[in-house]
């Protein structure tokens, strides 16, 4: 288990929750990058069994990183532009990186770039891993999911509450493998606001949840780090013996 959180005073508060579930192996991966205008929250759910899964989801943090770290002067000038050549340069090289390895293995990813000056966010995402804009008790906008499952919530066939334990729950239809680099879907430049919060995990965590449980955080920021906690145990009770891994930033914006 990896747990850290920290706080840059009066601004904005960050949390992280990472478990294995009820797996053999964690194939999840998480990365964060900082400089002193924006933040990078990453997570990466591996498919494909065992060492596969985990080193394709390393791969695509790795890379994700490594191009945002190369990049970080053109997110002040042309933010959603930068954002939009950083995630494809980064699934690109993942891609040509698990061919070149031979590997089958599959990953999502979701991610959030969080301009911390002008208090602004855009997520890009792959997968059914996700990104959730939340306020209290609300969640005001979340990434859907590239599945079987959203399909169906789509056509009118189930409702959003019943995705998570659905029986297709899991099966993409779009994810970063070592065939041709897939296109991720960014959002907008969407702002955010005192006592909003951004949430980015893996469908272990999400799935496990009712809705209206992702924003709970927002009314206890002294206490983000465990509230996290408690959230990720509930999680992990609910999936019971078929929980996948788990895996979770939370961002909380205010005093």
């Amino acid at each position: 288990m990896n747990l850290f959180s920290f706080l840059t005073p009066k601004t904005w508060f960050l949390a992280q929750a990472s478990d294995i579930g009820q797996r053999e192996e964690n194939e999840d991966s998480m990365g964060t990058w900082q400089n002193k205008h924006f933040l990078l929250l990453a997570v990466a759910d591996g498919l494909g069994g065992h060492e596969a899964g985990e080193v394709a989801s390393k791969l695509i943090i790795k890379q994700l990183l490594k191009k945002t770290k190369q990049h970080q002067k053109q997110l002040t000038k042309q933010f959603t532009q930068t954002v939009q050549y950083i995630v494809d340069q980064a699934i690109t090289q993942t891609s040509e990186e698990l061919t070149k390895q031979q590997l089958k293995a599959h990953t999502t990813l979701a991610c959030v770039f969080i301009d911390l000056k002008k208090k602004q966010f855009i997520s890009a995402h792959i997968g059914d891993s996700r990104v959730y804009h939340f306020a209290e008790k609300q969640v005001l906008w979340h990434t859907r999911d590239h599945s079987v499952v959203q399909m169906l919530v789509d056509d009118g066939d189930i409702s959003e509450a019943e995705m998570g334990k659905h029986p297709e729950q899991g099966i993409l239809t779009r994810s970063i493998s070592g065939k041709k680099a897939p296109k991720a879907h960014l959002s907008k430049p969407t702002p955010y606001y005192d006592k909003q919060g951004l949430l980015v995990c893996s469908d272990g965590y999400w799935e496990n949840l009712a809705v209206d449980q992702v924003s709970y955080f927002i009314n206890k920021p002294k206490n983000l780090q465990k509230d996290l906690q408690k959230y990720v145990n509930i999680a992990k009770q609910a999936g019971a013996e078929n929980c996948d891994n788990i895996s979770v930033f939370v961002f909380l914006n205010g005093k």
